[in-house]
């Protein structure tokens, strides 16, 4: 049984990635593509209670402070900071891309970083693709 005085973050968790804890700093790096604008962590603690609580969304643009209360009355304080880092993308990936396939409609679009989003024909099957062109993907400024 933890003592009434306990007031310590022993788990940090977002998408599956756990958090370094090093004295009072956590630090996450997300994989690449990852939003940093609604993250939802899973906390452990010992003590009362975190604030904020665990599962509850929360923005990680910035450094945000957790705060684990311990069962004293009143109860003191322990605050975490923690940074959320979303990997980098990874060298020689530059500029996105989109290959197309103007037999069978296929395309497939390519982001800076390699990550595929990829369309199917109009039966809704998706086919492998055979490569004719290649060209940077049209934008619209709307």
């Amino acid at each position: 049984m933890a003592s009434i005085d306990a007031k310590d973050i022993t788990s940090f968790k977002i998408l599956g990635v756990y958090g370094d804890i090093v004295g009072t700093n956590i630090s996450l790096t997300l994989p690449y593509g990852t939003s940093k604008l609604s993250l939802t962590p899973a906390i452990q603690i010992t003590g009362q209670s975190v604030s904020p609580v665990s599962g509850v969304s929360q923005d990680f643009t910035g450094p945000k402070t957790y705060t684990v209360y311990d069962a004293n009355t009143p109860p003191g304080t322990k605050n975490y900071t923690v940074t959320v880092n979303i990997l980098a993308c990874p060298a020689g990936q530059t500029k996105p891309y989109s290959v197309c396939n103007s037999s069978n409609g296929v395309c497939e679009s390519v982001d800076a970083c390699g990550a595929t989003t990829c369309t199917v024909n109009s039966c809704g099957i998706e086919e492998p693709l055979i490569i004719d062109s290649i060209f940077p993907p049209t934008t619209t400024n709307d």
